[in-house]
């Protein structure tokens, strides 16, 4: 879906997704940014809550398809702990369990990897 500018007519894309919820059932997610679909039901919004069942991963996307400081809030709703893992599946880079939430940003976007900080949520 794409947006046009009352304005000036223009196509413009949606680059904010404030709130997501999500099931994910011994499986890998790949998440998307909002700025570089406008299809997927699968974006890495600023707020995520997720509920997992099994040995579950959230993949976040490209590291270097977003700025420095672009972040997430992932709680997780379910009973079961789950995995958040960058880009290439490769590196953790948070384990999120059973009623807690994790707040994860880029410090290093060189890379679709790249690096990230983490910081327990009200832990």
């Amino acid at each position: 879906m794409s947006y046009v500018s009352p304005f000036t007519g223009d196509v413009i894309q949606p680059t904010d997704v404030s709130y997501i919820s999500l099931t994910i059932t011994n499986t890998s997610l790949q998440l998307v940014w909002p700025s570089t679909s406008t299809t997927s039901t699968s974006v890495a919004a600023r707020v995520i809550e997720v509920t997992a069942t099994g040995t579950s991963f959230l993949l976040m996307p490209p590291a270097n398809q977003a700025s420095v400081g672009q972040d997430a809030l992932i709680r997780n709703i379910g009973a079961t702990s789950f995995t958040v893992k960058d880009y290439t599946g490769v590196n953790t880079i948070v384990t999120v369990a059973a009623g807690q939430a994790q707040y994860i940003y880029i410090t290093t976007n060189a890379t679709a990897a790249g690096t990230w900080g983490i910081i327990a949520f009200g832990i």
